[in-house]
């Protein structure tokens, strides 16, 4: 997806794990006055353990993102990451080729153990990519990024030990103040919510959510005053898959591609 100027762009990152030193260049004033925002969810641990009911062991996340410089100029960008309370834990500036990309991967500006968020700035066209990797690799899924976050995001497919899969979601407050994230599953009437700071990303996972019933498959709506995002992970025994939530929809026909049995 594309940046265009003024616009919020917001891809999840989910939990990582990183060990490496980051490089730091100095931007100009000038520069940064006309920097426009994109935001970046990051859910990162050293060694997660979400409990997940289906499996032996926990999985171990790790991700990164790509950055994609779209245009022929070469792009200055800030990458600015938050804890879950919304304090900045680092920011790092770094440059990008025109028409070029670059990996971020392992996240290497924060401290291990480090769990938050990140927003990143350009002041040139970008698009960005996430990709997550379960158990050294043993196991991957990626997702693109939002352009804009929304008061509402519907999540069609929302499991919990059901034969052995099971899903967790994470939500970022795109706004400017404090989210009150509020989930309703369906079928059924559970229930839950949290409070997000600005920039923050907070996790839910339906292993560990009581209110839900061993072998629940649904749906979930994510509402909020303030714009939100939300990516979900789909996660078993061998296998780890992503989407993102849907803010829109349409009467008009549904296409699918790349279908196969």
């Amino acid at each position: 997806m594309v940046i265009h100027p003024n616009e919020l762009f917001t891809f999840v990152v989910l939990r990582v794990e990183y060990e490496q030193l980051s490089n730091t260049f100095k931007m100009e004033d000038d520069i940064m006055n006309r920097i426009r925002k994109f935001t970046v969810i990051a859910v990162a641990l050293l060694v997660l353990a979400i409990p997940l009911t289906a499996l032996a062991q926990a999985v171990t996340y790790t991700a990164g993102f790509q950055l994609q410089n779209l245009t022929g100029t070469t792009a200055n960008v800030v990458i600015s990451y938050y804890n879950q309370d919304g304090t900045t834990a680092a920011t790092v500036n770094d440059t990008i080729n025109a028409n070029s990309s670059k990996t971020y991967f392992p996240l290497s500006a924060v401290a291990n153990g480090f769990n938050g968020s990140v927003v990143v700035s350009s002041d040139q066209q970008v698009a960005a990519i996430v990709n997550v990797l379960g158990n050294n690799g043993q196991r991957g899924a990626a997702y693109g990024g939002f352009n804009a976050g929304a008061t509402t995001s519907n999540l069609p497919l929302i499991m919990k030990n059901n034969f052995g899969i099971d899903t967790w979601f994470n939500v970022q407050n795109a706004g400017s103040s404090a989210a009150t994230v509020n989930v309703s599953y369906k079928p059924g009437t559970c229930t839950e919510s949290q409070s997000i700071a600005p920039n923050a990303a907070k996790t839910f996972t339906q292993s560990s959510n009581t209110c839900l019933p061993s072998g629940f498959v649904g749906a979930a709506t994510v509402t909020s005053a303030q714009p939100i995002v939300v990516t979900v992970m789909q996660v078993d025994s061998r296998s780890l898959l992503a989407y993102n939530g849907f803010t829109t929809a349409s009467t008009n026909s549904v296409k699918f591609t790349g279908l196969r049995t």
